[in-house]
Parts: C-alpha cells; sequence; structure tokens
C-alpha cells in the first residue's frame, strides 16, 4: 500500500489509540502516528469529513493522554465542529468526542466546561442507548467528581509535571536556540535529535525560538518535535533576534506540514508547559529554569542562531550559566 492511503491511515489510527492507553510515555510515540494519520485523511477525505475529525480525535487523545490537555483543546473543538455539522443531532458517534473533550477541560482547570461537556454526553447517551453501561458509568462517575471532589489545580499541574519528567530519557542535557523556518538546516537537526535521544546521548531539556516573528518559529519546532515522538520537550519563545521592527517586518517563516496551531501558545504567563501547554511565553525562564534543575557543569547550549538569546541568559544570571553550563 502507499502510505497515503486509507487503509494506513485507519491503521495508524489504531496503533495511535492502543499506545495512548498505556500511559504518558507510550502516548508520546502515539502523537506521530495521529499526525500522519491525520495528514492522509486530508488528502483523500478533506477537512469536513467525520473520517478526518475521528483522526483529530485521536490526536487529541494522544496529546491529552501524554501529558498535554492543553493542546489536545483545538483538535477537540474542530472534531466536535465537524461532527456536529455532519451528524444529526444528538448522534450517538457525539458521546466519545464530549466525554474526551471533558477529560482535557478537567486537567487544564477549566472545571465548569469540563462539566457542561460531560452533561452533553450524558444527555446524548441517553437519548441514544435504553441500558445504562460502563460508558453511562463512566460519565456519571465524572460529574459527580466534578461536582463533589473538586481536584486542585495545582495537583493537576504536578501530576502533568511528573509525567513530563518521567517520559524523558537519559543523556547530557542540551538546551537549544534556533531560528528554525529561515532555511532547513535548523529543522534538519532538529530532526537529529530523535536518533541522539533514543541513543541516550543527549536530553534536550529545551528548545527556544528567535528571530522574529518568533511565535510562528516556535510553533514550527513545536510540530516538528511532536512528529519526531519528542512531545515532552518544552519550546519556548525567544527575542526576536537584536533586529529592528523594520528589519523583523520583512523576515518570514516557512509553514511546514505539521506547524502547531496558534492555540497552542499558552496566554499564561507562568507555567505554561507544566499545564499542558506546549509552548512557553517566556523562553528565557524556560532556559533559567532548565540551569537550575541541571547539575554543575552538566549542560551544552546548542546556538543555532544570533547570540542574542545566549547573551540575555548571561546577563539574567551569569553566575548561574557559569556555574551549570558545560559548553
Amino acid at each position: 500500500l502507499d502510505f497515503i492511503d486509507i487503509q494506513v491511515s485507519e491503521s495508524l489510527n489504531y496503533a495511535a489509540q492502543s499506545l495512548a492507553m498505556l500511559g504518558p510515555k507510550q502516548a508520546g510515540k502515539a502523537i506521530p502516528l495521529a499526525l500522519h494519520s491525520i495528514e492522509i485523511r486530508k488528502l483523500e477525505f478533506g477537512m469536513k469529513h467525520p473520517a478526518f475529525a475521528h483522526s483529530l480525535s485521536v490526536l487529541a487523545m494522544s496529546y491529552h493522554a501524554a501529558g498535554r490537555s492543553f493542546d489536545s483543546l483545538p483538535f477537540w473543538e474542530q472534531c466536535l465542529d465537524i461532527c456536529n455539522a455532519a451528524f444529526y443531532p444528538n448522534h450517538a458517534n457525539l458521546v466519545p468526542n464530549h466525554i474526551g473533550y471533558g477529560k482535557a477541560l478537567e486537567a487544564v482547570g477549566q472545571r465548569k466546561a469540563a462539566l457542561k461537556e460531560f452533561c452533553r454526553a450524558e444527555e446524548i447517551h441517553l437519548d441514544n442507548f435504553e441500558v445504562q453501561d460502563a460508558q453511562l458509568l463512566e460519565i456519571r462517575e465524572k460529574i459527580d467528581q466534578l461536582l463533589q471532589n473538586p481536584l486542585p489545580k495545582k495537583e493537576a499541574t504536578e501530576a502533568t509535571r511528573e509525567a513530563t519528567r518521567n517520559s524523558r530519557n537519559e543523556g547530557d542535557p542540551l538546551i537549544i536556540i534556533t531560528d528554525v523556518g529561515r532555511d532547513v538546516d535548523d529543522e534538519l537537526a532538529l530532526c537529529l535529535l530523535k536518533p541522539l535521544t533514543d541513543l541516550k546521548l543527549v536530553q534536550t531539556v529545551a528548545v527556544v525560538t528567535t528571530l522574529a516573528p518568533q511565535e510562528d518559529r516556535a510553533r514550527l519546532a513545536r510540530g516538528t518535535l511532536d512528529s519526531l515522538g519528542l512531545y515532552d520537550v518544552p519550546v519556548g519563545i525567544g527575542s526576536n533576534g537584536g533586529v529592528d521592527e523594520g528589519a523583523a517586518a520583512g523576515l518570514e517563516c516557512y509553514a511546514g506540514t505539521f506547524r502547531a496551531p496558534p492555540s497552542s501558545i499558552s496566554n499564561q504567563e507562568q507555567d505554561t508547559y507544566a499545564e499542558g501547554a506546549g509552548i512557553v511565553l517566556d523562553g528565557l525562564q524556560l532556559m533559567i529554569d532548565e540551569l537550575q534543575k541541571a547539575a554543575p557543569n552538566s549542560m551544552r547550549v546548542l546556538c543555532l542562531a544570533s547570540l542574542n538569546d545566549v547573551a540575555r541568559l548571561i546577563e539574567a544570571n551569569e553566575n548561574l550559566f557559569a556555574t551549570k553550563v558545560k559548553e
């Protein structure tokens, strides 16, 4: 079969769903499979077909299972929009999507919105089925939990943080500063991280994008890393590279197949990656946090762009840089 065959996308979905059910570490392996399935179904069915929506739900489930619940939200929303337009009202196929969306909303602390999704799932289920099955019991259990036993947001954050830590491989800690999206060499360098990580030669603790438009470069880096299975490597937004506004306006970033959506950038200033966002607004603080965690004389900093962000890091905490950075 050709790689873009519909049956291949079905196999990718089955494999991704199975991996997502095995916990955060295995769920990270599901993300690139689901991303490829989406591309196949986009070509074969278009972006308004329920089959495309199903692949979106598999990707959303994979992100949520991997501790990236924030990043799963736009895919759940897009999936539900397609299904609501394609199916008759209260179609039974909507139930698992409302459940998945509710779980993701709960994980990021949006409890009222999560409760609304579970109640909607219960309504649709009762409209289609007369028996009280395991799915209905799960829905009602989630509703009871949200009403009676609220989970503090801090605990949810700690759980996500722990899942991320446990998924990291061993190896020399590495921070990468890149202007990915300007030409292909930086993206090829990110691709090399996959075998180096699998061989436990490096442990990439942060990728920071620099040079305007740095937000678009962060989205490209996030999507590239996810497509490689490096879902647990945080991406931070760095500086504009030291260029003035006039020069910055003329700079571009190519889109790439797997560029993350704009919603992957959280609007919260603090602790965004720990709460399941794929991109951290403050790349400088991300680097400082990782240096603080590192052992003395252990961190490697690989700069594939201007030295502006390295200079900012040294200015912010020269002693920390000198103590922790090996080369």
